[in-house]
């Protein structure tokens, strides 16, 4: 009894690749090497539900919620280097924001409110915006979603200041720096 395709040129095919692979084709029964999809380099794999549990791929989801401070340092220190008022810095000093991120199609808000002063700051990711921050300055701003990593980049009379925003822990943790003068202050999931 011969074997099934016995004499067919397909059964003198060589398999560069393990047998069962996806990009292998059973023809008449005999394993083939499929030519690759001219449109997989085209198709995005779907994205699992959850990806936050993998570094650096969070998304702005992750971010979403009510927010309150819990901890801060160099807070005072970071605001002189600003360039904000002694008694603003006092008041800010006090102060114990609740932060909202808030998601809508494309359009993220950060609303920042206490019982002194409140502000909002709606922007794309990746799109310069004003903002008018609680301190009264106009800056220009950017904001960015870098692997984990929610990055605002403020600018302003040739000056500039970055903001950082990560989840570490299940808490934000927000890091200012202006001209190596830094700041952290932590908040909670409300």
């Amino acid at each position: 009894m011969s074997k099934a395709g016995e004499g067919r040129e397909s059964e003198s095919l060589t398999l560069p690749v393990p047998i069962g692979s996806p990009r292998q084709r059973v023809f008449r029964g005999v394993w083939i090497k499929a030519p690759p999809s001219p449109l997989r380099s085209l198709q995005r794999p779907p994205a699992p539900a959850d990806t936050s549990w993998r570094a650096g791929t969070m998304s702005i989801e992750d971010f979403v919620g009510k927010w309150t401070l819990v901890s801060t340092e160099g807070f005072d220190e970071y605001m002189k280097e600003l360039g904000v008022n002694s008694a603003l810095r006092k008041m800010g000093g006090i102060a114990k924001p609740n932060v909202y991120i808030i998601k809508n199609g494309d359009t993220i808000t950060i609303k920042t409110e206490s019982t002194l002063k409140s502000s909002q700051l709606s922007f794309k990711l990746g799109e310069k915006c004003e903002e008018n921050t609680l301190d009264g300055r106009k800056v220009q701003t950017i904001v960015n979603l870098n692997g984990n990593t929610l990055t605002q980049l403020q600018q302003w009379d040739g000056k500039e200041t970055t903001i950082t925003r990560k989840i570490e822990d299940g808490k934000l943790v927000v890091e200012c720096d202006m001209n190596g003068c830094k700041c952290k202050r932590i908040y909670e999931k409300a």
